[in-house]
């Protein structure tokens, strides 16, 4: 690795970088709660859940959109130390991650390799940070 600069803001990047897994992990973890009205009584065509369901689906909907919604405001605030723009936030939809076998696109989804290797390239001007220790 070369001796890349330390990111001024380098907090925020890791903390909009969390707020983004724990969302990641909380759209996930909404499956399983979905999949509980398959095991709800019936009655015809609706299932009648519990009243602990509702709120329990809420709340993990709400946090997982919660925790979306903050990193995104997070890294909208942050600016590269070179361009002066939003380092993570790119509007080109023809911008792609390059293709990655299945098994590491998973891990790289739920554990970013930025997170892994404290470093990170703004996606404009394509300097290279590192994140504090």
């Amino acid at each position: 690795m070369e001796d890349a600069p330390v990111f001024t803001q380098s907090k925020l990047y890791e903390r909009s970088a969390r707020l983004l897994q724990i969302g990641r992990f909380g759209l996930t973890s909404i499956l399983p709660v979905a999949a509980l009205l398959l095991w709800f009584p019936r009655d015809g065509r609706y299932a009648h859940p519990p009243a602990w369901w509702g709120p329990l689906f809420l709340g993990v909907t709400g946090a997982w959109m919660g925790a979306i919604l903050a990193s995104v405001i997070i890294a909208a605030f942050m600016k590269c130390d070179r361009c002066f723009r939003p380092p993570t936030i790119v509007w080109d939809l023809k911008h792609r991650s390059p293709a990655a076998p299945e098994r590491q696109a998973i891990r790289d989804f739920f554990f970013p390799p930025e997170m892994r290797l404290k470093v990170f390239e703004c996606v404009h001007c394509g300097a290279r940070f590192q994140l504090s220790r």
